[in-house]
């Protein structure tokens, strides 16, 4: 037998405590003489928001210290600077380049090769202006990243070629 209970009950503060609410918003879920606490969101309770690269992300976190992280955390930098062309937050145009100038000055700081450098590069530039040059872009370091980076990276790098071709 499972039952919501709401408030404290028994006429708590005068109140009756199967029709008030806790201030914290806190119902407890009593199933088999257990009880589990059960938060609810409030109903003037923004969505929480969700972050577009978790795989990525974690595989920045995950790789050893030296070109692996590095290669990563730009490849990073590159997903986030797209994502400012997909709804519903699309930056403006003199946004975006101002992002991708400040990007550049940050990604001269890592010590990346050549093959890899070039495209992320070429990614940063592309990401200031329009999502079908970014898009080859954008490819092209999937190309010269594979070995460095897992599946999980990839598939949510090619979910972010998917959403910029609807753009």
């Amino acid at each position: 037998m499972t039952r919501k209970l709401a408030g404290r009950g028994g006429g708590h503060n005068g109140r009756d405590g199967a029709s008030s609410l806790c201030a914290t918003s806190l119902a407890l879920l009593i199933d088999a003489g257990r009880f589990w606490p059960m938060i609810v969101a409030p109903p003037f309770a923004l969505e929480a928001p969700r972050f577009r690269f978790p795989a990525l992300a974690a595989c920045a976190v995950r790789a050893p210290l030296g070109g692996g992280r590095e290669a990563a955390v730009a490849v990073l930098m590159v997903a986030r600077l797209a994502s400012g062309h997909l709804a519903p937050h699309a930056l403006t145009a003199p946004v975006r380049t101002a992002r991708a100038a400040a990007a550049r000055t940050w990604f001269a700081s890592l010590t990346l090769p050549t093959a890899v450098r070039a495209p992320i590069l070429r990614a940063i530039d592309a990401s200031g202006g329009d999502a079908v040059g970014l898009r080859e872009a954008l490819a092209a370091v999937m190309q010269v990243t594979q070995g460095q980076l897992d599946r999980a990276t990839h598939a949510e790098l090619q979910a972010l070629l998917r959403a910029l071709a609807l753009t």
